[in-house]
C-alpha cells in the first residue's frame, strides 16, 4: 500500500488553493463573487461562511471545508432574513430565520426543522452563543438557554422602545433599541432590564458586539466606539467615518499580509485585538482592547478605504462585505492548521490504490470530533466520508469513489483542529 504523511503546511496550503479568489501578497484577497448586494455575512461554528444577498439569496463563502463560492437553495418557506447558532452543539444545526418562521438547518445534509414557537412569525433578529440564543420576532423577543426544551418569551427594555441590534456575553445579554439607548439583562430569561449608562452627548448607539477575548460589550455611535464592562470607556484612534459594524475575534485569529522578503506570514492586526470594526469610509479596523488604553488602527493593506456594510470573523479569517465594491476576506495564518500525528490512529486505506471504493479504518484514542474527507490536488473537496463525534474504539468507514476520475488524491484526517493526510490513488 503507497501511503505517506503530507507535512501540514503542505496540506494547509492544498486547502487554500482556490479558484474563485484574486491572489495578492498582501492580507485582503477579493472574492470573485457575482454582482449583487450582501447585506450580511454570518460565520457559522462549523467553518460555513453565508452571504445574503439584498434579493435574499444565500451564497457561501470560501471557508476551509468549503474552499469555493457557491449558491445554495436553503428550501425554507418564506424569504430568508436572518441566521444564528443554535445553543447547545447539535452538531452542524444553525438557525435561519424568515418572514414566516424560524428553522433549524443542517449544513451538511440540507436537513429543515421548523420551530414550531415561531410558526407563522416574522424573524426580525438573531442573537446566540452556545449557552443562550435570543431570537426577535415581530410577536416579540424570545429566549432559550443551552438545556431548554421551551423558549420564553422576554420582555422589551425601556418604555416605547423596539429592540434594533442585539448581543449575547457571558452572563448578560445587551441590546440596543431604536431610541439608541443601551440596555443590559442579567437575566438569561430576559425579564429585566436595565440601562448602565447613557449615551455620550446624547448621541444614539446603532450598534453592538460582544468582544469574548476580554469579556465586555463593543458600541458604536456617532462620535466613536466605546468598550464597557462596569463603566464605559472610549476606543482611540478611530477615525473612519461611522462604524457601521463588529467582528468578535478570539485572541490572534487573524492574520493581514505576507510583508518580509521569504513571504513569511505576518500579522498586522494589532498585537492582541480582540474586535474588528467596519467603517464608513476607511476599511477595517483592528482593536486592541487595553482597558487603560484602549485603541484600535486600520488593518486595510490592499483592501482600500471602502464603506463596510457586513463583517464576520470565521476559523482565522475575516470578510468584509463593501457598499458597491465587492466583497473581501482575510488570508489564513498557517498556525491555523496544526499537524496531527497520525501513529496513534493507525490510519490505513485498502485498497490504495482503489477503483470504486476504499476502506478507511483507524483506532480512536479517545472521544473526539473527526471529520474525514477527500480531496483533489487543487484543493477542492470531492468526497465526505464522516464527520462528527466518536468514542474511543476502532472505526472503519467506506469512501465512495465511482465518481472520481482515475489519478491522486489525498485523505484529509481532522481531529479537533489538528490535521493530518494520507495519499490516496483512484484507477
Amino acid at each position: 500500500m503507497k501511503t505517506f504523511m503530507l507535512p501540514v503546511l503542505a496540506l494547509f496550503l492544498l486547502l487554500s488553493v482556490n479558484n474563485a479568489l484574486s491572489q495578492t501578497d498582501e492580507g485582503w484577497e477579493k472574492v470573485d463573487f457575482p454582482d449583487k448586494e450582501v447585506t450580511l455575512i454570518y460565520g457559522s461554528y462549523y467553518d460555513r461562511v453565508f452571504a445574503l444577498t439584498t434579493e435574499a439569496e444565500v451564497y457561501t463563502l470560501p471557508a476551509y471545508f468549503s474552499p469555493s463560492v457557491e449558491k445554495i437553495n436553503i428550501n425554507v418557506p418564506g424569504v430568508i432574513n436572518s441566521f444564528g447558532n443554535y445553543s447547545g452543539y447539535q452538531h452542524y444545526t444553525i438557525l435561519v430565520g424568515t418572514d414566516v418562521g424560524l428553522f433549524k438547518y443542517n449544513v451538511q445534509t440540507n436537513a429543515i426543522d421548523e420551530i414550531p414557537t415561531f410558526k407563522e412569525m416574522k424573524i426580525v433578529l438573531i442573537a446566540s452563543n452556545a449557552e443562550q440564543t435570543l431570537v426577535l420576532s415581530e410577536s416579540g423577543l424570545f429566549c432559550r438557554g443551552r438545556e431548554d426544551t421551551v423558549w420564553t418569551l422576554g420582555k422589551q427594555p425601556g418604555t416605547n422602545e423596539k429592540i434594533t441590534e442585539m448581543s449575547i456575553g457571558f452572563e448578560f445579554s445587551a441590546c440596543i433599541t431604536d431610541s439608541g439607548n443601551f440596555y443590559i439583562s442579567g437575566d438569561h430569561s430576559c425579564q429585566t432590564w436595565t440601562k448602565p449608562f447613557d449615551n455620550p452627548d446624547g448621541k444614539p448607539f446603532s450598534a453592538i458586539e460582544f468582544s469574548w477575548e476580554n469579556s465586555e460589550f463593543v458600541l458604536a455611535c456617532d462620535d466613536g466606539i466605546y468598550i464597557y464592562r462596569d463603566q464605559p470607556r472610549q476606543v482611540t484612534g478611530f477615525d473612519g467615518g461611522k462604524a457601521n459594524c463588529f467582528a468578535a475575534m478570539t485572541h490572534g485569529c487573524v492574520s493581514f499580509g505576507t510583508e518580509n522578503k521569504n513571504k513569511k506570514l505576518q500579522s498586522k492586526l494589532i498585537d492582541g485585538a480582540n474586535f474588528a470594526i467596519g467603517s464608513s469610509e476607511k476599511g477595517v479596523y483592528g482593536s486592541k482592547s487595553d482597558w487603560n488604553d484602549p485603541k484600535t488602527e486600520a488593518v486595510n493593506d490592499n483592501l482600500g478605504n471602502y464603506n463596510i456594510v457586513a463583517l464576520s470573523a470565521s476559523f482565522g479569517r475575516l470578510y468584509a462585505s463593501t457598499k458597491n465594491s465587492g466583497i473581501y476576506m482575510t488570508r489564513y495564518q498557517f498556525g491555523a492548521v496544526k499537524e496531527l500525528d497520525l501513529t496513534p490512529y493507525a490510519l490505513k486505506i485498502s485498497p490504495n490504490p482503489a477503483k470504486t471504493t476504499a476502506a478507511i479504518s483507524f483506532h480512536n484514542p479517545e472521544y473526539a470530533n473527526i471529520e474525514i474527507a477527500i480531496y483533489d490536488l487543487s484543493g477542492r473537496k470531492v468526497a465526505d466520508v464522516h464527520s462528527g463525534n466518536l468514542a474511543e474504539g476502532d472505526y472503519n468507514f467506506s469512501a465512495d469513489l465511482s465518481g472520481l476520475a482515475s489519478g491522486n488524491y489525498f485523505l484529509r484526517f481532522g481531529v479537533g483542529e489538528r490535521v493530518g493526510s494520507l495519499s490516496l490513488i483512484v484507477e
